[in-house]
């Protein structure tokens, strides 16, 4: 791909990315603040979660996001006058008790038949010293584990708008982008131990471990790029200002 395909694929519409329809494009365009991708790239996380999964229940830590797998042991409905349903996993450690309100009976119980080996993840709460999830964000089988990101990023939303789904969006637009040269000199890249900008964007929207100290550099890059970014337009302004010189004016008198 040439130069110009390159930087062409920056400004293209976010409307261009498979599942944004017109709904969902005027949602995440006001939130990033503009309508293209490079909008959608530049638009930073506000903290990272790490999901990589736990040996076992045992080792799982109350009022923490967890990822752990197990075994489907029993599904309880929906009592009289309640709404609760639970699904009871275990492992070789212990129970893990899944909660949901208000959800179809027989989709749960299609979902969580006996003996299913599955993995889920959400925070671990606890229930009278019993661990348990209430709507785990992820619920998938053992042999899908890779569709729950290690490490998810968390971004500032507004109401009609999911995190899931704007990751999801990210994720399209950075498998697809071409990423121009870097600019920055590799004198201040060593200096501040910064990585390029291709994998600074890469840490902060798909980060492949947790490592905080990593994802911190690569957040202080982007936001120099952005600051070294408007320098140059306000040296640009002031440039087209001065160079097009003053128009004279004059007084009744003719004094300028």
């Amino acid at each position: 791909m040439n130069r110009d395909n390159s930087l062409s694929f920056w400004f293209r519409p976010i409307s261009s990315l498979s599942g944004a329809g017109p709904k969902l494009t005027a949602l995440v365009t006001e939130l990033v603040g503009g309508d293209q991708l490079r909008d959608l790239l530049l638009y930073r996380p506000a903290k990272w979660l790490d999901r990589s999964l736990r040996s076992s229940f045992d080792d799982l830590i109350f009022d923490e996001v967890q990822t752990v797998r197990g075994t489907v042991q029993s599904f309880s409905g929906a009592s009289r006058g309640s709404k609760v349903q639970k699904v009871r996993l275990s492992d070789e450690t212990g129970f893990l008790t899944l909660v949901f309100f208000n959800s179809n009976t027989d989709y749960l119980r299609r979902q969580f038949p006996e003996g299913k080996r599955i993995v889920v993840s959400g925070k671990i709460e606890d229930f009278h010293g019993e661990r348990q999830i209430t709507h785990p964000d992820y619920v998938v089988p053992e042999e899908k584990i890779d569709d729950i990101p290690l490490v998810e990023s968390i971004y500032p939303l507004q109401a009609g708008l999911t995190n899931k789904r704007l990751s999801g969006f990210m994720r399209q637009a950075l498998s697809d982008a071409p990423f121009p040269e870097e600019w920055l000199q590799s004198e201040l890249l060593n200096q501040r131990k910064w990585m390029s900008f291709e994998d600074s964007l890469r840490w902060l929207h798909m980060a492949p471990s947790y490592e905080p100290d990593t994802i911190e550099l690569a957040r202080e890059r982007l936001a120099y790029d952005e600051s070294y970014a408007r320098a140059l337009s306000f040296r640009r302004i002031r440039s087209v200002s001065h160079s097009s010189g003053a128009v004279p004016i004059t007084t009744a008198e003719g004094i300028r």
